[in-house]
């Protein structure tokens, strides 16, 4: 089987699997419809219509529970979380939001295992495919009307502020917030992971490097939401109590 061949069948069966598990989850309403421009707000909405985002809300976290091939990362999620309510994202964007966070790397089951387990750096060819992933995780989530938020949110989450990110060069607003938020909060968990080429780095050393690369590789804005919502975390009490 070639390399095309087998990510084919992966990006199939993955969108197979996201249909049924809406199809499971709509029950007998028929809840698909284009969502509009205004589900992104934070406006109120009449009761019909937060009955309807409710009915696509619960197809959205069915699909992406079933879309993801691990437990999803709950510090990325958290993360995610607090930034999102940091920067004021409305009911809609912040539902897709979270719901990326969970999936946002579905692309990478598509590809090939010596790919993803190369122990030295990819070839011109690797990186060209391993930068497809977002938008096969992108066509994937669009198998799903709910999650066409979803897919955007997933397509442009490698994007860079500078416009050096793929797979489209977006650059500054261009690159949805949710988006924005979703690249910072993977990249200061990834810091602090251990990989094979490098140790693991303190909290305080990640917000360093994420504020190094703030307007280039990251939203200074949202760099700056991060260093909040890290300090918020670490003193939960005192800021509860209101102690300096």
């Amino acid at each position: 089987m070639t390399v095309e061949e087998h990510t084919f069948r992966r990006e199939q069966q993955a969108s197979d699997a996201a249909r049924n598990a809406a199809d499971q989850a709509r029950g007998p309403l028929a809840v698909v419809q284009r969502r509009r421009s205004s589900d992104w707000s934070g406006e109120p909405r009449d009761p019909a219509e937060d009955s309807i985002w409710k009915a696509q809300r619960d197809v959205i976290t069915a699909a992406s529970e079933t879309l993801a091939d691990h437990e999803p990362n709950p510090e990325v999620v958290s993360l995610c979380e607090g930034l999102a309510e940091r920067l004021e994202l409305g009911e809609r964007e912040r539902s897709c939001l979270l719901a990326a966070a969970k999936v946002h790397d579905i692309g990478r089951v598509t590809m090939p295992t010596e790919v993803l387990d190369k122990p030295g750096p990819l070839s011109s060819s690797d990186w060209s495919l391993m930068c497809q992933h977002t938008v096969i995780g992108e066509r994937i989530l669009r198998s799903v009307p709910e999650m066409i938020g979803v897919a955007r949110i997933v397509r442009s989450s490698h994007e860079r502020w500078d416009g050096r990110g793929y797979p489209d060069g977006l650059r500054g607003v261009q690159i949805p917030l949710a988006s924005r938020i979703l690249l910072c909060a993977e990249a200061f968990h990834a810091i602090q992971s251990e990989r094979p080429w490098r140790p693991a780095r303190s909290e305080s050393e990640a917000l360093e490097e994420m504020a190094a690369r703030a307007g280039s590789q990251f939203d200074p804005r949202v760099v700056a939401a991060l260093h909040t919502v890290a300090e918020a975390r670490r003193t939960p009490l005192r800021r509860r109590f209101g102690r300096s």
